[in-house]
């Protein structure tokens, strides 16, 4: 965000990378050293939206592999109003429709597909 990138630029480098590490870490190692991503609270990045999707992510992976969501998800300052991170707006009804529980709690709409990682 200080270099001037974009939400979107920020969410496919900052949430999107860091989705890609995780499941890095399950395939070398397992579900319990992966989610030691997020154990601690990320620094904050200077944007709301930025800080309210790495709660967001947080939270839906501890939902989707079963461990314990950190408690810093929980954390308002986490969370944003009705952002769309890279969602064009012909695909914002799809969003509203399958958005994952934990992205929804923190104000993050995506389809699911958003999350599909090679």
């Amino acid at each position: 965000m200080r270099s001037g990138d974009s939400l979107d630029a920020c969410w496919r480098f900052g949430i999107l990378q860091t989705l890609d590490d995780y499941i890095s870490t399950i395939r070398r190692g397992s579900v319990r050293l992966a989610a030691t991503v997020f154990s601690e609270v990320p620094p904050r990045t200077g944007s709301v939206q930025i800080d309210a999707a790495f709660g967001a992510l947080g939270g839906y992976l501890a939902e989707r592999d079963g461990w314990d969501t950190p408690a810093w998800v929980q954390d308002p300052t986490h969370h944003t109003t009705a952002w769309y991170p890279a969602v064009p707006k012909i695909f914002r009804a799809e969003a509203d429709r399958e958005n994952p529980h934990a992205f929804r709690k923190c104000g993050i709409f995506i389809p699911r597909r958003s999350l599909a990682r090679a």
